[in-house]
């Protein structure tokens, strides 16, 4: 039998008109007493969606899982943003160690595009979990948690260091996170010889790896063209060139999803694109 939610009937999403907290389901899936899934929910439900992250509860609940798993706890403040590293260490410290990255923050959420309050970790009776940052990356985090704890309860020791990294920034560019702590020397004793990085939620045992590393290019593309009353339907105008534009560089995406499919290539080979009009 689904037990029911304890969880107080109100919203964590900050807003004070919210109809968030009246969607909560009236049963929960059985697991929802489960270890892993409760620590899962504690931290989605830490508000730390941008412009205004709450970074010290988040620190606070890393802080508590270090001490509950007797890891090292390391706050590194390089820009006025905190970064966590938890550390395990192995039998052979001197050895290249393993990092595995994810990050606290989210992008914002509106409250009233979600069917349940997005920092309400809210478990269905279905067992499915909403919440701002369940796929990306707060799962993650959690994930390498779990597994490091599983590692404890079995007594196992590991040969080299492994360090779990908690970012602030990496959903507004990384510039005050990953991109000044990778050449700092708190990094450089980190002694990382293999990492990873942001990946793809699974619902089955396979883990998904992606090895081929993309580089950023921010291209600002500016269409001119003649201007003129619109009633005489001028030729060469502004929007045309975008249109052209676009349908360009959606046949080269189209292209790539062609490749993937009928090559068998990864995903991690082709470009992708954004655009922002």
């Amino acid at each position: 039998m689904a037990c029911t939610s304890k969880r107080p009937m109100k919203s964590n999403c900050g807003c004070t008109d919210c109809t968030c907290a009246s969607k909560i389901p009236k049963r929960e899936h059985p697991l929802c007493e489960n270890g892993a899934v409760m620590r899962f929910r504690q931290y989605l439900r830490i508000m730390t969606a941008h412009p205004k992250p709450q970074y010290e509860q988040c620190v606070e609940f890393l802080k508590q899982q270090a001490k509950e798993l007797d890891l090292e706890f390391k706050l590194v403040d390089l820009m006025g943003k905190p970064i966590v590293v938890l550390s395990l260490n192995g039998l052979y410290s001197y050895l290249p160690s393993i990092l595995l990255m994810s990050h606290m923050d989210v992008v914002p959420a509106v409250p009233e595009t979600w069917t349940y309050d997005p920092f309400g970790a809210v478990m269905t009776e279905q067992g499915l979990i909403y919440g701002r940052g369940s796929q990306g990356m707060k799962l993650h985090g959690i994930q390498y948690l779990e597994a490091v704890r599983k590692f404890k309860c079995e007594g196992k020791k590991l040969k080299r260091n492994v360090h779990l990294l908690f970012l602030p920034d990496s959903e507004i560019g990384g510039d005050k996170g990953m991109k000044v702590f990778v050449n700092s020397s708190q990094f450089k004793e980190l002694n990382v010889g293999f990492a990873l990085d942001k990946g793809m939620p699974s619902t089955s045992n396979q883990y998904l790896i992606g090895y081929n590393e993309r580089a950023l290019w921010q291209i600002l593309i500016q269409c001119t063209g003649t201007s003129g009353d619109a009633g005489l339907l001028p030729n060469n105008i502004a929007t045309e060139r975008v249109f052209f534009l676009l349908r360009r560089m959606l046949a080269y995406r189209e292209n790539g999803r062609n490749q993937i499919k009928n090559d068998n290539l990864d995903s991690g080979r082709y470009f992708k694109q954004r655009y922002s009009i």
